[in-house]
């Protein structure tokens, strides 16, 4: 395998890694948290927290950049 074929599968797991992280960021945002910061799922019976939002959001644009650098990396290899 060359480093560019390697390069190119990196990026579009790290891609399709940030889409997903982005999807569960964008999904959790809009939940009607309490005063308390926390969000109880009736249904699964899970209790979600809102300090965990930012560090999703954070980690999808991570994985985008570190994606980014990886195409950008095979594109001139």
């Amino acid at each position: 395998m060359s480093l560019k074929l390697a390069l190119r599968v990196a990026a579009i797991l790290l891609f399709l890694g940030a889409g997903v992280l982005a999807w569960i960021w964008n999904a959790r945002r809009a939940l009607p948290y309490n005063d308390e910061g926390r969000y109880f799922d009736p249904l699964g019976g899970v209790v979600m927290h809102e300090q965990a939002v930012t560090p999703y959001g954070l980690s999808a644009l991570a994985l985008a950049l570190l994606g980014s650098i990886c195409a950008f990396t095979s594109s001139r290899a």
